[in-house]
């Protein structure tokens, strides 16, 4: 049980009852018990100042500015980052460091366990055996029998026994029909799970860039809650001293409750997306990890990225749609070879008591009532479908690679304008209310009115820089440039 005594709480200061200054040994009899405890709390190492009463001090130290205190600002980092920052109770305590993983690291991470891989490759393996069993050979069909023969009451009673072997022989045609479609479904499910593989890693790679942009937002609004705290300190020493209506400071305050609701609802977001990563990877990720500079793309990397057109030339999808017709054009060649006579070849032999028979003939399957119409009706009808659905497919694919270059051209002009321009703009007109504020030639509403439209100009930001780089994301998925070598 660690014991923390806020050094803020020993600022208590007796209210007399009356005009008269309060007694000698009433303020003696408190102070040695108040110093005790405090001597007793520093000893012990876990006297720790809260965030709010530092923050109020840097303000106070700070002369009335709107420049933060060191300490206030690594509280706000720390609160941003979700690790308690030095100096804290909980920072003496030893806490893990955060491990570093990259995105192609995550990713990795999240392909290796994937259940749904690891079925596309028992679908594989199944269709090889397919591919086995399509390419062996029919077994012969053995026939014997045994019993008493006696022709006639006269003549002797003796044994006969009698052994017929016939083997099929397949029809050519129909067994190189038959291992064609089982040499299809083997492509079929390899290029199930290349097109698996794409979709996960392309998943994988936009929660990672939105995890990053979200905590930059975490970041962005925790430095926002640490200037409006000073902004409201300032407004309410001026309050009491009678310079500022009260109105002032409850606009103040609105102002800040609005800022924590957002950066509390931007660290659930961060919590949600880290939840979706580690349970794509199977719950296998580092209780604590991070993200290293770089893994996601900075605002002029946005601006000059550039692609190179592929059209859907890899697109796997596509490519999955044409394996699964040639599949069909298998099975309806395979159908229509059904239709041809099979030949079995019979070789017998019978042992009587005075007669030896051998015998050597053919048995013929002639398909005269079953033409296998019904089959081939049935194939002809899956090759239509196949068909319909690949150029179907190939131009709704061709629409959604123009509507990603599109969504990706105008998040690139939204980051331009807002990086270029208008934060710029934002941040200087922050700057100017602050410095009418301080010498009084402006109001405080117009100082909160800056700092807000700064604020949603960088959430605009941040969101246009996830919306460019997804854009990336899925321009390369819809190319197939995430199927890569499988694991």
């Amino acid at each position: 049980m660690t014991l923390s005594i806020p050094l803020a709480s020993f600022r208590c200061r007796r209210r007399p009852t009356s005009l008269q200054p309060p007694a000698p040994q009433d303020v003696l009899g408190a102070r040695p018990y108040v110093l005790f405890t405090a001597l007793a709390a520093l000893s012990l190492g876990v006297c720790s100042l809260p965030a709010s009463a530092q923050s109020h001090d840097a303000s106070l130290a700070a002369g009335g500015g709107l420049e933060a205190h060191p300490s206030a600002k690594a509280v706000s980092r720390a609160g941003a980052s979700g690790t308690p920052a030095a100096g804290t109770a909980s920072g003496f305590l030893p806490t893990a460091e955060p491990v570093p993983l990259s995105l192609e690291a995550v990713v990795d991470k999240v392909l290796a366990q994937q259940s749904d891989l690891r079925l596309a490759a028992l679908a594989i393996e199944s269709a090889q055996a397919g591919v086995l069993t399509a390419r062996a050979l029919p077994n012969p069909r053995v026939d014997w029998q045994a019993g008493r023969w006696k022709p006639t009451p006269s003549a002797g009673a003796g044994d006969s026994t009698a052994m017929t072997v016939a083997q099929p022989l397949e029809n050519p045609w129909l067994r190189q029909a038959r291992r064609a479609a089982a040499e299809a479904g083997v492509d079929v499910a390899r290029q199930q799970r290349s097109l698996l593989r794409n979709d996960v890693s392309a998943r994988a790679r936009t929660l990672v860039v939105e995890l990053g942009l979200r905590q930059s937002e975490v970041q962005a609004y925790a430095e926002s809650v640490t200037l409006l705290e000073q902004v409201r300190d300032r407004v309410r020493r001026r309050v009491d001293l009678g310079e500022a209506a009260r109105y002032d400071l409850i606009k103040s305050e609105a102002e800040l409750v609005v800022a924590r609701q957002r950066l509390q609802q931007s660290r659930l977001q961060v919590d949600q997306v880290r939840l979706a990563l580690n349970r794509m990877a199977g719950g296998l990720l580092p209780a604590s990890w991070s993200l290293p500079p770089g893994a996601v793309m900075e605002a002029s990397d946005l601006m000059n990225a550039t692609f190179t057109d592929r059209g859907l030339e890899g697109n796997l999808e596509l490519a999955l749609l044409q394996q699964v017709t040639r599949q069909a054009g298998a099975s309806l060649a395979q159908a229509r070879s059904s239709v041809w006579p099979s030949v079995d070849v019979v070789a017998s032999r019978s042992r009587e008591p005075d007669v030896r028979q051998s015998g050597l003939g053919v048995s013929l399957h002639v398909p005269i009532w079953d033409r296998r119409q019904g089959p081939i009706a049935q194939a002809q009808l899956d090759v239509a479908r196949a068909q319909a659905a690949l150029e179907g497919r190939r131009a709704e694919l061709l629409q959604e690679l123009k509507m990603a270059r599109t969504a990706l051209e105008m998040a690139q002009a939204r980051v331009r304008a807002l990086s270029q321009g208008a934060l710029t703009e934002a941040e200087a007109a922050v700057r100017v209310a602050e410095a009418a504020w301080r010498f009084g030639e402006r109001g405080i509403l117009d100082v909160l009115d800056a700092q807000r439209v700064l604020r949603t100009l960088r959430a605009d930001l941040i969101q246009a820089r996830f919306e460019a780089q997804a854009a990336l994301i899925e321009i390369e998925r819809l190319e197939g440039r995430y199927a890569g070598s499988q694991p």
